[in-house]
């Protein structure tokens, strides 16, 4: 994207893109000697719809706390879940 392609260009041509944020690994940008964790569906929601304008977003919700808990079990997510 900060090099002016389109978000899913390199993803391949599916019908389908589910949980498609990008947690840090070696090769990811790092900010402030943190690497950071990339959520396209956020941060380049505008090129995504530039890209597919008749795209559809599902948004699955569950209680807070359910969440809150789910995320606790899967390593150090919570770490990169934060501001």
């Amino acid at each position: 994207v900060d090099a002016g392609c389109p978000p899913l260009a390199s993803c391949g041509g599916y019908d389908v893109w589910a949980q498609i944020e990008a947690l840090p690994n070696k090769k990811m940008v790092q900010v402030m000697g943190k690497a950071i964790c990339y959520f396209p569906q956020r941060e380049a929601l505008e090129a995504i719809h530039a890209e597919s304008p008749n795209a559809t977003f599902v948004l699955p919700i569950r209680p807070t706390d359910d969440w809150i808990s789910s995320v606790g079990r899967w390593g150090n997510l919570r770490f990169f879940l934060r501001e």
